[in-house]
């Protein structure tokens, strides 16, 4: 004989120590309406049924949300080993290399240094960067469009402006 819908279960709940009845429907609900795990969803067919599938850490703390209807959060540290494409048609391409090709950069300055691009001499390492002894920019555009260049500044040709001596 199969279970059906409106069978009843006993249901210990042991943050009050009480006994409850569910129904069949009740519990598929429930276990339905749970975030997926990566298991279920590779049980699924790779399928996580329009639901957010958590990565957790060894403390049951979420560190990847892959969202269903949202956006992804990676709260860890993630590593490419190969490049990053953004657009089904590469818009934007982040190489593993460090290059970083696309049709126009904007860049929008840090209000807490007052620059919007700065470029470190060759040999610097994100290492250095991170641990703040990469030593002093080579080149540093401000948020007001300042410019200072540590070596020689020259160019083809310069028509027009404003020029300081």
């Amino acid at each position: 004989m199969a279970l059906q819908n409106t069978d009843l279960i006993a249901v210990w709940r042991n943050s009050d120590q009480q006994n409850y009845k569910a129904s069949i429907t009740q519990l598929a609900t429930a276990v339905a309406d749970a975030d997926n795990t990566l298991a279920e969803v590779l049980v699924a067919g790779n399928t996580s049924g329009g639901k957010d599938l958590l990565i957790t850490n060894s403390s049951n703390a979420t560190v990847t949300t892959l969202s269903a209807n949202n956006r992804n959060i990676f709260t860890t540290t993630t590593q490419f080993n190969s490049r990053i494409q953004v657009g089904s048609t590469a818009k934007i391409l982040l190489k593993a290399t460090g290059d970083i090709y696309g049709v126009a950069t904007s860049l929008i300055g840090s209000t807490s240094t007052g620059n919007a691009l700065s470029i470190y001499p060759a040999g610097t390492t994100i290492d250095n960067l991170d641990a703040g002894t990469q030593g002093t920019a080579t080149v540093t555009i401000t948020n007001t469009g300042a410019a200072t260049f540590a070596g020689a500044l020259e160019a083809l040709s310069v028509d027009g402006g404003v020029y300081a001596t």
